[in-house]
């Protein structure tokens, strides 16, 4: 595990590196004289610092909260291919975020209230599938299923929400394939006090999470 973790932790900085250095305007020289405190070119300095460095910040910590989101419902449903865009979260957010957009409820030039809307349709999602599952959420293949299912119904209400709002929903496409286009220091603050939130909820629950893949009745038999 250690070998790993150091593998993986240089891989991530070879990454941030082709992040910051990717792209035209600025030489290698002089991100690396930016990023000193040497450089004396103000374009170069609000290229890096203002559209590249949280550009890559929000990449990489939004990539790590997907990537736990995944390893949390593939412990609790005890299935290796759990994940929110087969569990009825991704598509409930999509659908939240796209119906609140179209009634006016949240803009673009309120990221914030779109995210709540994201939220509540994640939450809702995952609702649906447990009150589908009911006394079958024990099945790992079954929730599995149903899962799928429920994921595919909402993702035909998000295209039927765009197929009447076509022009006003048009920039909404963003939700249904995500994007880094543009992101500033602005998604940055919004981003990182739930991914600590989260992560550090994710930390705790780790002992549960590990007992739960272990199946029911282990589980029970060690009090969870």
């Amino acid at each position: 595990p250690g070998v790993r973790m150091g593998v993986l932790a240089l891989l991530l900085a070879v990454v941030a590196c082709a992040g910051l250095l990717a792209g035209r305007g600025v030489t290698p020289g002089g991100v690396r004289a930016v990023l000193l405190g040497t450089a004396d070119d103000p374009t170069a300095e609000h290229i890096v610092l203002q559209l590249r460095l949280p550009r890559l910040l929000v990449a990489l910590v939004a990539g790590a909260c997907l990537g736990v989101a995944g390893l949390v419902l593939q412990s609790a449903l005890r299935n290796p291919l759990a994940g929110p865009e087969v569990t009825g979260v991704t598509p409930g957010a999509v659908l939240g975020a796209v119906a609140a957009t179209g009634l006016g409820l949240a803009g673009w030039d309120s990221p914030a209230a779109v995210v709540v809307a994201a939220c509540l349709g994640g939450f809702a999602g995952a609702g649906l599938l447990w009150l589908l599952t009911g006394r079958d959420r024990g099945d790992p293949e079954r929730t599995a299923v149903y899962g799928v299912l429920v994921s595919a119904v909402l993702a035909g209400l998000t295209a039927v929400v765009l197929l009447v709002a076509p022009g006003e929903l048009g920039s909404v496409v963003q939700w249904l394939i995500g994007s880094t286009e543009g992101r500033v220091w602005q998604h940055w603050n919004l981003l990182w006090p739930w991914a600590l939130l989260w992560g550090a909820a994710a930390w705790l629950l780790a002992g549960p999470l590990t007992l739960l893949r272990c199946g029911d009745e282990q589980a029970s038999a060690a009090g969870l």
